[in-house]
C-alpha cells in the first residue's frame, strides 16, 4: 500500500525547509521518505515539476 504526504507551501524558501523537516523525520525513523518532487506554477498557469536533491 502506498500513502503519499503533500504538502503546499507560499515560495520557494519554505518548500526547501519543508523538504528538509521531511528528510530529518526519514533519518529519525519517523517516516519513510523514499522520493519527493516538487512542481512549481508557472506563468500563464504552466506547472513544471522536479525531484528535489
Amino acid at each position: 500500500m502506498s500513502k503519499y504526504i503533500v504538502s503546499v507551501f507560499d515560495n520557494e524558501t519554505a518548500a526547501y525547509a519543508g523538504a528538509r523537516a521531511l528528510g530529518q523525520l526519514d533519518h529519525e525513523g519517523s517516516i519513510a521518505d523514499d522520493e519527493e518532487r516538487s512542481a512549481k506554477l508557472k506563468q500563464a498557469g504552466k506547472l513544471a515539476g522536479e525531484a528535489f536533491a
